[in-house]
């Protein structure tokens, strides 16, 4: 999936359990992006990302008590397009 509004519109469903309504634009703006992470983060997680050509976004965290870490990681062409790709693995939205 690319970035655009298909993606904007899983995202809103997935992730923030929007069916109808307006949908920011998720994957292709960074400050709407952050509203991804921030929703995430309030779950445990953290986030890693880094890039340049192609950037990374990993959400990640320990699990209480093992030394186990449940970790998600996808790629994108922008920060915003990985942030919402890894949210939508995370919750079953690819």
């Amino acid at each position: 999936m690319n970035a655009g509004k298909e993606m904007d519109a899983a995202v809103a469903e997935y992730v923030f359990n929007q069916r109808s309504g307006e949908v920011s634009a998720y994957s292709t703006d960074i400050a709407a992006a952050w509203k991804v992470v921030d929703t995430v983060v309030a779950d445990g997680y953290r986030l890693q990302l880094s890039g340049g050509k192609t950037w990374q976004a990993r959400f990640y965290k320990s699990v209480a008590k093992t030394l186990e870490t449940r970790a998600f990681e996808r790629s994108g062409s922008t920060p915003a397009e990985a942030i919402c790709l890894v949210a939508l693995e995370m919750n079953g939205g690819i």
